[in-house]
């Protein structure tokens, strides 16, 4: 190694644990997709990849000439996470588009030296599928890049989910909030079941949750590595966002509590705010029947058929 900077021998060796946690993730995969792991749901059936200029996004796209629906899943998840989502909203007459962020299952891992954004990257998933105007939600990490996508472009939305997640706002208020001890966002080394599993579930539903666990395990290739943001999103953009706006919020969320989302939501142009019981991070997977039952009659009422 000698000739190399300090600052090119970090980059060299970024890029070479990255290589290697793709291998190691790819190893594991193909043993859990061999039979090693009977509660991992097989990977969907109409998989694709987008080029995308510097990498690859992985995507599901159900088709159909109804409004398109555009899934983004948590940093603990990818494009197979949608189980519970994926039939209801296809039946109730929408596109649904699911992807994977770089760095997740069937995308391209994250380079180092070239990250990319994620409001970026789903631009150019959405511009490649010919998709205009979308209705969009966003779990806890996909909410994140959402928020950052709807400050550059919220004119493509035509409605707008964002549930369990910190919401990329960069403002000091918001974020004296996220610092307080009641926040999980403060709590480390936990393994992710229990920050974001709520104690209900995990103890009433052991099946759900190591399913849960199998997604969470090949969901990144390297979880030392996230796409940054733009920017970080200030009050003004949030105000400035002129799609209708549903925050969802868990009961029982170590990492977001419903605190956040109430402190958030006047802010917003036009939003709603709803808290599901007894739930944590990962309402959608938990209670599935009243998350879906939200999104549903929240994207029917901006519909851009009303």
């Amino acid at each position: 190694m000698s000739g190399i900077g300090s600052s090119d021998r970090r980059k060299f060796l970024a890029r070479a644990a990255g290589a290697a946690s793709v291998m190691m993730v790819a190893s594991r995969l193909s043993a859990e997709e061999g039979g090693a792991s009977d509660l991992l749901p097989p990977p969907p059936a109409n998989g694709q990849k987008m080029d995308i200029g510097d990498g690859e996004l992985y995507y599901i796209d159900s088709g159909g000439t109804g409004e398109a629906v555009v899934l983004l899943h948590s940093m603990t998840g990818s494009a197979r996470v949608w189980e519970y989502q994926w039939d209801v909203l296809k039946d109730a007459g929408y596109r649904v588009i699911a992807y994977s962020r770089r760095g997740h299952w069937g995308s391209s891992a994250i380079d180092p030296d070239n990250m990319g954004t994620g409001a970026e990257d789903l631009k150019k998933l959405v511009d490649g599928l010919g998709v205009e105007k979308f209705h969009a939600m966003g779990t806890a990490g996909g909410g994140y890049y959402l928020m950052d996508f709807a400050a550059g472009w919220h004119e493509r939305l035509i409605s707008m989910t964002l549930a369990c997640s910190i919401l990329a706002i960069n403002e000091p208020d918001f974020l004296e909030i996220l610092r307080r001890p009641g926040q999980g966002t403060s709590l480390t080394g936990v393994p992710h079941k229990f920050l974001e599993l709520s104690p209900n579930y995990r103890a009433g539903n052991p099946e759900g949750t190591e399913r849960w666990v199998a997604l969470e395990h090949i969901a990144r290739y390297d979880s030392t590595l996230m796409q940054p943001l733009m920017h970080g999103v200030t009050w003004e953009e949030v105000a400035a966002i002129s799609c209708p706006v549903q925050l969802i919020a868990g009961g029982s969320d170590l990492a977001c509590t419903p605190t956040l989302m109430d402190y958030a939501a006047p802010r917003y142009r036009n939003a709603e705010s709803h808290v599901i019981n007894n739930v944590g991070h990962s309402a959608y997977w938990e209670d599935p029947r009243t998350f879906n039952t939200l999104l549903l009659n929240f994207m029917a009422k901006h519909g851009t058929t009303n």
